[in-house]
């Protein structure tokens, strides 16, 4: 029987679409070799479009990575076994050896591409690995878990201002002094006066809100450590998509921490430092860290998670974790982020790990950023309060949500994913992530973005009782889609 085709075509059908020429001959080698080179690429292809999840999840899921490194080494075997058949079929013909060698060059040529995403998929499943969590985590702090914390229903009136002062504590709870002393005879944390009665706040409602406790760490060169220097309680009503954004000054004192706990233990009269410390405390003690670790988490986010929800009253679903660098990283990674500023603001002096000269001032007008220059901008304190700080923080995070593209995803997947790996930890899974940057983008759902800085509260002689009721009624206006007032 003669030859269907030449042996051009066979070789060029090889490599385009492999097993198409010897179908016909080798049935289910073909039709094997056609699935492989062919059907799995456009199956792939497939499956990342119609899937429920964003772009953006799929890219950073290891499902779709693990889909990505098996279909490439089919495509690079399958054309491999086409060739083979091709050649030995041919290998009475004349110029064979020449025809083998021009083949096998087309073919190590046309691989190239399949090989860098191969590569480039399997460093991208290898470093997100090590950013989120597979599926649906546990809650890092449940409210639940214990009594209510502080409370909320009494208020003492002061001058002209009416404030909150009740600091009840349910139960007693054991001091230690130090590692591994003797527990002391348990001691109540003690009980205000109060003159004014306020009715109860029922946070019923908030079953369908889900808080993610957003945390910026000033790790950095220059710097040991790491200290969680921007502290942001991002709640999501799950029912309505409407979302509110509660800033947590890092100078914020006397941190309570659930009963039972070694910090509570330890410091049962209140964190005696900055909330920004309790990170590194943590992370510096074998002994906290051995408690706070359950493998998959970070001592020092879960401790902080825990003392940030015990002392506002609320229950913490996730944490996310970016250290001060990476940040730099990912933002020069997606090729910069775009603002708008109302008025010229001073730039810090220093930023660790710059990677140019900062600019006296930036602004006013729309200034499109690198990393150096948006972390100096988040940085900045010397022209506006520490609430204002606390606000371009939010305002960056928002802009870099919002213009974050497909096609900055795609192009510059590598630089991301490193960027990811080396600023990014968190307990969400890839899809939840993904969801989390779509709402703090979407300007139409946040409804609410309250600073608890003075006047409204007071930093070194915190009433937990009037933030746990703030946070509640910012908590309650987003579920019900009414001003908190705030």
């Amino acid at each position: 029987m003669p030859d269907e085709y030449s042996p051009h075509a066979e070789l060029s059908g090889a490599l385009v679409v492999p097993g198409l020429t010897i179908v016909r001959r080798h049935r289910w080698l073909g039709a094997a070799l056609l699935a492989a080179g062919v059907g799995a690429p456009i199956g792939v292809l497939v499956w990342s479009v119609v899937r429920g999840e964003s772009r953006l999840s799929t890219l950073l899921d290891d499902r779709f990575h693990v889909a990505v490194i098996v279909t490439c080494v089919l495509i690079i075997g399958s054309r491999c076994v086409a060739l083979a058949e091709v050649v030995r079929r041919r290998r009475d013909a004349p110029h064979r050896v020449r025809a083998a060698l021009v083949a096998g060059a087309v073919l190590a040529a046309g691989t190239v591409p399949v090989g860098f995403v191969l590569a480039g998929a399997v460093d991208a499943r290898s470093t997100l690995d090590d950013v989120f969590v597979e599926g649906d985590s546990e809650p890092v702090f449940e409210l639940s878990a214990f009594d209510e914390p502080i409370d909320s229903t009494t208020t003492t009136t002061t001058t002209s201002e009416t404030v909150t002062t009740s600091t009840t504590r349910p139960s007693t709870i054991p001091v230690v002094t130090e590692p591994g002393a003797t527990l002391a005879p348990p001691t109540t944390l003690g009980v205000t006066t109060t003159s004014v009665t306020l009715p109860p706040i029922d946070k019923t409602p908030l079953a369908s809100v889900r808080t993610v406790l957003l945390l910026g760490g000033d790790a950095g060169p220059g710097r040991t450590g790491l200290r969680t220097d921007s502290m942001i309680l991002l709640s999501v009503d799950e029912l309505s998509g409407r979302a509110g954004l509660i800033s947590i000054s890092r100078d914020l004192l006397r941190l309570r921490f659930p009963p039972g706990t070694p910090l509570a233990d330890r410091y049962p009269d209140g964190f005696p430092e900055l909330a920004n410390a309790v990170y590194p405390i943590v992370s510096r003690d074998a002994r906290l860290r051995g408690y706070y670790d359950d493998g998959d988490r970070s001592p020092g986010m879960v401790a902080t998670a825990q003392a940030i929800g015990y002392s506002l009253g609320v229950s913490i679903d996730d944490v996310v974790l970016v250290n001060m660098q990476g940040f730099l990283e990912l933002i020069d990674a997606l090729g910069g982020v775009t603002v708008e500023l109302p008025g010229v603001l001073s730039m810090p002096g220093n930023v660790p790990g710059a990677k140019h000269e900062l600019p006296p001032t930036i602004g006013p007008g729309t200034i499109t950023m690198d990393g150096t220059t948006a972390l100096g901008y988040v940085r900045s304190r010397h022209d506006d309060s520490d609430y204002q700080r606390m606000r371009r923080q939010r305002v960056l995070l928002s802009a870099l949500a919002s213009q974050i593209t497909m096609t900055d995803i795609v192009l510059r997947f590598p630089a991301v994913t490193e960027a990811l790996g080396n600023a990014l930890r968190t307990t969400m899974s890839a899809d939840e992530f993904a969801q989390l940057i779509a709402t703090i983008g979407d300007q139409v759902a946040i409804v609410e973005s309250v600073g608890l800085v003075p006047p409204l509260v007071k930093l070194s002689r915190p009433d937990y009782a009037q933030i746990d009721r703030i946070v509640a009624e910012v908590m309650l206006a987003v579920v019900s889609g009414q001003p908190s007032g705030y």
